[in-house]
């Protein structure tokens, strides 16, 4: 599966979830949070926030 195909069927994610693929990606959650604002848990922005 890829990161869009994922996207369309998880388009949103709870914030646990979201902080989760942050950190595996070795992000800080409060980084992307800032920029992200409320689409922190919307699963195709964060992907792309990631560059995929």
């Amino acid at each position: 599966m890829t990161s869009w195909e994922f996207a369309e069927r998880r388009p949103v994610l709870s914030v646990e979830e979201a902080e989760r693929i942050l950190r595996a990606h070795d992000h800080d959650p409060a980084e992307a949070r800032a920029e992200l604002a409320e689409r922190f848990t919307e699963t195709a922005e964060l992907l792309g926030w990631l560059g995929y």
